[in-house]
């Protein structure tokens, strides 16, 4: 369990990449229907998914610097799709819809972290019962 979690975390800075709190770019979901549980999502809508993700934070290989510390977007589709296939098969009770509202949490304060309402939603449905 605490794997899935460093892993979130991980997602949580990597995603962390533009600049902050743009509201320019793509809309408030991936257009793939969030009612779907994250494990249940065809590869096709991972790389939709992945797409959206990375456009919110300017792009497939954008850095950001938060303090001391620096994180980079995953550099293309593939690499993307690799990591949150993993991720999403560990979260049996998760949907992209509460996916999509922490990384659209995160984009507007991405040096702040998961530490929000819609990333811990997330988290705990992601918990094992």
């Amino acid at each position: 369990m605490g794997r899935i979690f460093s892993g979130a975390l991980r997602v949580a800075f990597g995603l962390a990449l533009a600049d902050c709190g743009s509201d320019d770019g793509p809309g408030p979901s991936s257009g793939v229907d969030g009612t779907k549980q994250l494990p249940a999502l065809s590869a096709g809508e991972v790389g939709t998914f992945c797409d959206w993700a990375a456009a919110k934070y300017g792009g497939y290989g954008k850095r950001v610097n938060c303090g001391p510390m620096s994180y980079s977007i995953w550099s293309d589709q593939v690499d993307c799709s690799a990591y949150f296939s993993t991720m999403f098969s560990h979260c049996a009770n998760g949907t992209l819809a509460q996916e999509e509202a922490c990384i659209s949490k995160l984009a507007a304060s991405p040096c702040l972290g998961r530490d929000n309402a819609e990333c811990r939603a997330l988290d705990d449905a992601c918990r094992p019962l």
